[in-house]
Order: structure tokens, then sequence, then C-alpha cells
């Protein structure tokens, strides 16, 4: 299952307490018993709670960094497709660490920016430091499969795959948002991207955020549903075609 989680101060001269990193682990070390890793430089940190599926080894721990540490991602959840594009990446130069299955996600961003995401085949919430141009993206698969929560104000930028790990960071108790429970005591769900938590948000399936440092985040949708009739297929072409596409989904998961 994994945990991600992390911090960004919006002034540069802020540093991350670890302390405050340490503690959102802890109220997520359910989601990963296998290991533990952070990574603090500065304004920005990051951390990551293991449950050990693809690469058992401690090269796969995460948070994991790219070829010159100019970059560093926390992810949960799998690439389906990571073996191709390994493949891909290596051909065109680049040198992986580990065998698993999230480091394609750094080497991709390095050559097709935050397009990459369009290319990830699996379900996903990860975060990605970028320290060239000082930005932090995040993102959520399609289908919304794994959770992330966000938290923005004028001290900073954190994140959890759990919101309760945005209340341990804040050391403080948390309020709760009125619309929202309003909006569950009447449908039972709470709408939009709005929680429980006032000040608390969840990014939405298919859904990025860009943060930089001083401005709040910038929320946009990479994926969405088509229901156009590009492809038209009789009774038997389209069992045939829903056959095919379960066969090489299956096939895939199998991988882990």
């Amino acid at each position: 299952m994994c945990g991600i989680f992390g911090i960004l101060h919006n002034d540069r001269a802020a540093n991350v307490d670890p302390n405050r990193l340490w503690a959102m682990g802890q109220v997520q070390r359910h989601r990963g018993p296998d290991a533990e890793g952070y990574i603090v430089d500065g304004n920005v940190g990051l951390g990551h709670k293991r449950l050990s599926i693809i690469d058992l080894s401690e090269r796969g721990r995460q948070p994991l960094g790219n070829e010159d540490g100019t970059m560093w991602l926390t992810c949960n959840g799998e690439i389906y497709n990571y073996i191709e594009l390994r493949q891909e990446l290596r051909s065109a130069g680049h040198v992986f660490h580990s065998d698993s299955d999230s480091e394609v996600i750094l080497h991709l961003y390095e050559e097709e920016g935050i397009d990459c995401i369009r290319r990830l085949n699996g379900m996903f919430a990860f975060a990605l430091w970028d320290g060239r141009n000082r930005s932090l993206l995040l993102a959520r698969d399609p289908i919304g499969i794994k959770p992330l929560y966000y938290q923005w104000d004028s001290e900073s930028l954190r994140f959890a795959s759990e919101a309760k790990a945005l209340v341990a960071a804040n050391g403080r108790q948390a309020e709760i948002n009125p619309t929202a429970l309003a909006d569950y005591l009447t449908f039972q769900f709470v709408l939009g991207s709005d929680t429980l938590f006032a000040g608390i948000h969840r990014l939405m399936p298919g859904e990025l955020a860009v943060v930089r440092e001083g401005s709040a985040p910038a929320v946009e949708q990479y994926w969405r549903p088509a229901f156009d009739k590009a492809q038209e297929h009789d009774e038997s072409g389209s069992g045939e075609r829903l056959y095919s596409l379960m066969e090489d989904a299956v096939r895939l998961q199998l991988r882990s």
C-alpha cells in the first residue's frame, strides 16, 4: 500500500523540521511496515513508508533520486508498464539504480516533464521534487485508486496519503469543514475536493498539481474519460475488443 508525505515551505530560508516529517510518517506506519525513508533539503522534505512489492532490496527504498540528485520521488502504487518504459529510457541513456517500477517516473519526467504522467499505466499517487526549477509535482492516477491529500497556507504546502498526517504536521487541533459535514450528512459523501477537515483538500482522480515556493498549487485535470464513437464495432467485435483489453490488463498487473 505504502504511505507518502512531505512539506514544502514557501520561504526558501525556512528549513523543514525533521521531527514534523517523522510525525507525518508515524501516523501512516500501518501503510508501510517494511521500511521508511526521509530526505530533507532545506525548505523541502519528502518521506515514504514502504510496503515492498517490486525490488525488495534496499535499492528500492524511497524517496528515490535521479542520477545527479537534482530530483526526488516518493510514490504509492504500481506502474504496470514499467518494464517497457525502462527499456525505452535505458536506450535513451538513463541509468537506473534499482529494479523498482517507481524509478521510471523520475527518468520519464526528465525526458518529458509533466506530460510523462500520460505515459503511465498504473495506480499511483506520487510527489516529485524538481530541484532544478524548485517545483513540486503532485499527481494521482486517472481513476483515483490511490489517495492524495494536501494543505496549503501562507507557511507551506503539505501533502500525504492520509489527511490525519497533515493534522500531525500542523501540530494543532483539526477543525471541521461545516460545508463538507453538511454534504456528508446529506449524501453520505463529501463533494468535490473538500474533506471533513477545514483547509485540507484531496487531489481528484486524473488531476495533477504543480507547486512552486510561495505560490498556491496550480491544479489541472490531465485525464478524463472519453465517450466518443471513434471506433465502431458490432457485438462480436466489441466482445473481442473487451476480452483483449481485459487480458492485457491482467497480464500487466500479474507482474507484481
